[in-house]
């Protein structure tokens, strides 16, 4: 939010964080040069959320993260159920109304992964029914995994940013396994 409730404009933070999230990777980014890991995707809905490269009405870039984090565990979701492209399609595209329709009525706080957690709960309740212990248990798994932050050695383990095995095509010294 601005001065006078304005809403601030959607920045290219939000969707750096939006990618950050999807792709695993650290937020804000360390500090220095380092690209992005390869992509692998599991499963259909898994690779359609990785393509997406905005979701116009994110204003906050920790929001904008959180829910590139839980966006793509979803995805993840949706696979192991064998569900097809087009489940997953659904649930962006709706998302993604959900986000701008937010953000167009002026609510606040800023759209943010518990939102994000709450409109796939509705679908999941639907279909699996919510009484039990597992709607709480996957609603409070979703929101963990949304708010963990990836360090930066997880992250070059899995090929992206500097770590172990790897050296700046500028060093001389040689790299040091151990």
């Amino acid at each position: 939010m601005g001065n006078g409730g304005e809403v601030a404009p959607e920045s290219d933070d939000c969707e750096a964080a939006l990618r950050a999230g999807l792709l695993g990777l650290p937020w804000p980014p360390p500090p220095g040069l380092a690209e992005e890991p390869a992509i692998f995707a599991a499963g259909p809905n898994e690779r359609l959320v990785l393509g997406t490269r905005r979701l116009a009405g994110l204003v906050d870039a920790t929001g904008a993260y959180e829910t590139g984090r839980v966006l793509r565990l979803i995805a993840r979701l949706l696979d192991r159920a064998g569900a097809s492209e087009a489940v997953g399609r659904q649930f962006r595209d709706n998302l993604a109304a959900a986000i701008l329709a937010h953000r167009a009525r002026g609510r606040q706080p800023a759209w943010s992964a518990s939102d994000t957690i709450d409109m796939f709960m509705e679908l999941y309740g639907r279909v699996l029914g919510r009484s039990g212990p597992d709607f709480a248990l996957v609603r409070r798994r979703l929101l963990d995994h949304a708010r963990a932050r990836p360090d930066r050695r997880a992250a070059a383990e899995r090929g992206g940013h500097a770590g172990r095995g790897w050296r700046s095509p500028f060093s001389r010294s040689p790299i040091r396994r151990s």
